[in-house]
C-alpha cells in the first residue's frame, strides 16, 4: 500500500525537508503553545513542577537480571517508564513556560538516559543474538521501549536542542549519537526482528506502535535528505508487512486495547507520512485502513465496557484524540463521536495518556478542536460482524446500550496474545456484564513463555467453553473454528459454528456445534449439539459470571445484579437449562491479581454444567432473558 505506490526515488521528489514540516511545533514555535487553553498550559507547568529537582535512577546489572531471575517485569521496567514519563513533563512544562525553569532537570534526564546500556527493556532482550540476560551493547536491537526512547529524545532535541546546546555543545549531538546507533542504523541495517514481518511470524501491534514513533524521531531530527529517504522508505516498507497481512476486515485480532497500538498507532504514522509529502501519501479511502478504523465502535458495548477477548481487559480508556483524528481522516462520524465521547468523560489532567510523547503531543493540540466539537452520542451499533476474523457483536436495538448484547468469536487459537477461547460468547444486559471473558492478570515472564497456557486465564475451561473428557482446547492457529456462519435481521442475529477443532484428539470430539442467538428484545439463546468419537460421562460446560448466583434444584440459575461500593459491576439475567440433562454447581474464583480485582472485585463465578449421564451425543440449550 505504501513503498510499491511510492518508491524510494518517487520520496526523494515529494519528502518535504526537516526545515519545511514536523509533526509537531517546536519550542520556539511560541504562537503553537501560548495558543493552548490557559488551564492545559498549568496543567503542563503542574506536571512539571513535581519533577524539578528530580533523581535519575542509575541501571546496575542486578536490575536488568530481575527479569531472568525472578520473572518479574517490574523493577527495571518501572524504573525506565518512570524516567521516560518525567523527562516527558518536564519537556511539556518548559516548552509552555519558556523560561529556562526545567531546562537543568531535562539536562539531566536526557544524559541519564544516554549512559543507559541499552534502551530495551530486559522483558525483549530475547531479540538480541545471545538471548534474555544482560544487554549486548554491540548487538543493538530495537523493541516497543526502544522506540518510545527514541520518540521523547527526539522530543527533548526539537523542544528545547538550542537551549540545550547554550549548556553545552555536547549534549544533542551526544543524544543524535544515540538515536543513531540504537534504533536509526540497527533499522536499516537488520530484516530479523520479527515485529517487521520479513519472516514467517505475522506481525503485531508491536510493527505500527514502533515504526510511528520511529518515523516521527526520523521527521524531528534527520536533517541528511538522503538519510531521511532511506530511513522512511524503511519505514514504509515494514509497515506494509503489517498491512498487507492483515485481515481485510481490519479486525485487531488481539483485542480491542491492542487497537490503540495497532489501527491507532497506524493512523498516526499515516498522518506523519501525509504531512511530511504535502499530502502525496494519502491512503485514508483505502478500504482496509477505514475498516481499521471502524472495528473499535464494531466492537463497543457502551461506557468503556468493549467486547473483549484475548488479553484485552474488559474495561478500557480508547485515547480521544487518535479516536477523533482517525474518524475526521477517514470520514467516518461514528469513529470521530466515539472519540468525542471519550474526550468528554475524562477529567482534563487524565487527558494525558502516558503512552508516549507522541500522544500527548497529539492531545494537546487537538485541545481545542475536541473541547469545541458538539457533544456526540457514543455509537450503538445493532449488528456488526467481523467475517475474516469472525467476530460478532449484536445488541437488542440501534443507538442504545439498553436490552442484551451479544458477543461471539471464532477465529483460531494463534492468535497474537492468543486465549483458547475458540467458540467463547460475552452477554451484556443493559452495557454491563453478565456472562465475561475474564481478561489477563499481570504481565509477567510466564505470560509469554512456553508455559502462558499454565495460566488459567488463557486455558478455554475458564472462558464460557465445553470441556471435553477432562480436555480443554489446544493453542495454536491449527485449532480453530469451521464452518463459522453469522446471519442477522430485524428479529435475531445468529453466529454459529464447529469448534470441535479446536481441541485435540484425546478430547475424543467428533463435531462441537455451537449456535448463540440474540433474540432481539427477549432473550439470548446458546446451543451446543455436539457428537463424541466415543461415550463419556466427563462433559461439562463452564459459564464465567461476574453476577451473584443463585442456583435453585431443578430450576435456572439467577443470575442477579452484583454491586459493590455503590458501583454496579453486572447486568442481571436468568439462565435457563435442561435439569433432566446437566447438574449444576458453581465454584468462585477467588482473585487477588491487580489488573483482574480492578474490573471484577475479589471474586467470580463459573458456574459449571455437567451431563449426569452417559452419552456419545445431545444437544444441550441454555437461554438468558
Amino acid at each position: 500500500m505504501l513503498s510499491q505506490r511510492c518508491t524510494e526515488s518517487h520520496l526523494r521528489r515529494i519528502l518535504l525537508p526537516q526545515d519545511e514540516w514536523t509533526p509537531f511545533p517546536a519550542g520556539s514555535d511560541r504562537a503553537a503553545w501560548t495558543n493552548l487553553p490557559d488551564h492545559v498550559q498549568r496543567i503542563c507547568v503542574q506536571r512539571g513542577e513535581v519533577h524539578l529537582g528530580a533523581e535519575w535512577p542509575s541501571v546496575p546489572a542486578t536490575a536488568l537480571l530481575e527479569f531472568v531471575r525472578t520473572g518479574s517485569r517490574d523493577g527495571r521496567s518501572a524504573d525506565a517508564n518512570v524516567a521516560r514519563n518525567t523527562l516527558r513533563d518536564l519537556l511539556l512544562a518548559e516548552a509552555v513556560e519558556w523560561q529556562g525553569r526545567f531546562l537543568d532537570d531535562i539536562l539531566n534526564g536526557v544524559w541519564s538516559i544516554c549512559d543507559e546500556a541499552s534502551w530495551t527493556l530486559p522483558a525483549a532482550l530475547y531479540i538480541q543474538k545471545s538471548g534474555f540476560g544482560l544487554p549486548d551493547t554491540d548487538d543493538p536491537i530495537v523493541d516497543l521501549f526502544t522506540a518510545k526512547t527514541v520518540m521523547v529524545m527526539a522530543a527533548a532535541c526539537h523542544l528545547v536542542g538550542p537551549q540545550l546546546e547554550t549548556i553545552s555543545p555536547h549534549v544533542v549531538p551526544r543524544i543524535l549519537r544515540k538515536i543513531r546507533n540504537r534504533a536509526f542504523n540497527p533499522l536499516l541495517q537488520h530484516s530479523d526482528f520479527w515485529w517487521m514481518g520479513f519472516g514467517e511470524r505475522i506481525p503485531n501491534n508491536w510493527n505500527p506502535w514502533i515504526c510511528s514513533n520511529l518515523l516521527a524521531g526520523v521527521l524531528l531530527l534527520e536533517t541528511d535528505h538522503d538519510t531521511r529517504i532511506s530511513l522512511v522508505s524503511r519505514i514504509m516498507q515494514i509497515t506494509d508487512t503489517f498491512l498487507d497481512r492483515h485481515e481485510p476486515d481490519g479486525g485487531c485480532n488481539e483485542g480491542p486495547s491492542y487497537w490503540d497500538r495497532s489501527a491507532g498507532s497506524l493512523s498516526e504514522l499515516l498522518v506523519f507520512l501525509n504531512g511530511a509529502t504535502g499530502g502525496a501519501i494519502d491512503v485514508f479511502e483505502e478500504p482496509l485502513i477505514r475498516n481499521l478504523g471502524r472495528f473499535l465502535y464494531q466492537v463497543h458495548i457502551d461506557a468503556g465496557y468493549f467486547a473483549n477477548f484475548c488479553d484485552a481487559p474488559p474495561v478500557w480508556r480508547p485515547p480521544p484524540a487518535v479516536l477523533y483524528q482517525f474518524g475526521s481522516r477517514i470520514n467516518d462520524p461514528k469513529l470521530k463521536a466515539l472519540g468525542k465521547v471519550a474526550w468528554d468523560r475524562q477529567l482534563p489532567h487524565k487527558r494525558f495518556s502516558g503512552k508516549g510523547m507522541s500522544r500527548d503531543f497529539l492531545t494537546l493540540h487537538m485541545w481545542k478542536e475536541l473541547d469545541a466539537a458538539p457533544p456526540a452520542t457514543a455509537p450503538y451499533v445493532r449488528d456488526s460482524w467481523l467475517p475474516d476474523t469472525q467476530i460478532a457483536v449484536a445488541r437488542d436495538r440501534e443507538g442504545t446500550p439498553d436490552g442484551f448484547c451479544l458477543a461471539a468469536k471464532g477465529g483460531h487459537n494463534g492468535e497474537s496474545h492468543n486465549h483458547n477461547d475458540v467458540g467463547n460468547v460475552m452477554v451484556y444486559r443493559d452495557g454491563k456484564p453478565v456472562l465475561v471473558d475474564v481478561g489477563v492478570g499481570t504481565y509477567t515472564k510466564q505470560t509469554f513463555s512456553e508455559d502462558r497456557y499454565g495460566i488459567w486465564t488463557m486455558q478455554s475451561s475458564y472462558h464460557s467453553l465445553p470441556t471435553i473428557n477432562g480436555t480443554a482446547q489446544k493453542e495454536g492457529a491449527s485449532y480453530g473454528a469451521q464452518d463459522v456462519a453469522y446471519a442477522a435481521d430485524d428479529q435475531q442475529a445468529e453466529i454459529s459454528m464447529d469448534v470441535s477443532s479446536a481441541y485435540p484428539e484425546e478430547a475424543g470430539v467428533d463435531a462441537w456445534v455451537r449456535t448463540a442467538t440474540l433474540q432481539r428484545c427477549r432473550s439470548v439463546t446458546i446451543v451446543d449439539r455436539f457428537a463424541l468419537s466415543r461415550p463419556s460421562d466427563d462433559v461439562c460446560l463452564s459459564f464465567i459470571t461476574p453476577c451473584e448466583v443463585d442456583v435453585e434444584e431443578g430450576g435456572p440459575v439467577r443470575l442477579k445484579e452484583r454491586v459493590i461500593a455503590e458501583e454496579r459491576l453486572s447486568g442481571s439475567a436468568i439462565l435457563s437449562y435442561d435439569p433432566g440433562d446437566l447438574s449444576v454447581v458453581c465454584e468462585q474464583i477467588v482473585l487477588d491479581d491487580e489488573n483482574l480485582t480492578r474490573f471484577w472485585g475479589s471474586v467470580l463465578t463459573r458456574i459449571l454444567f455437567r451431563s449426569i449421564r452417559v452419552l456419545t451425543q445431545d444437544t444441550w440449550t441454555f437461554q438468558l432473558t
